[in-house]
């Protein structure tokens, strides 16, 4: 995952720093990767958002 897609890997890790400074926690290092997954999943593709409100 990290060299696969390492752009999303880097910008989620950078997500999970911002989130441990500004909320005083420790998130475990696999959020950023779960969170890079999801980028890379959804980055310049149409999200579906039929049924929301």
């Amino acid at each position: 995952m990290k060299k696969r897609d390492a752009m999303e890997y880097q910008v989620a890790a950078h997500i999970v720093d911002k989130v441990n400074y500004k909320f005083y926690v420790m998130l475990p290092a696999d959020e950023a990767v779960f969170l890079a997954m999801y980028l890379s999943k959804f980055q310049g593709g149409q999200v579906d958002t039929e049924g929301l409100p």
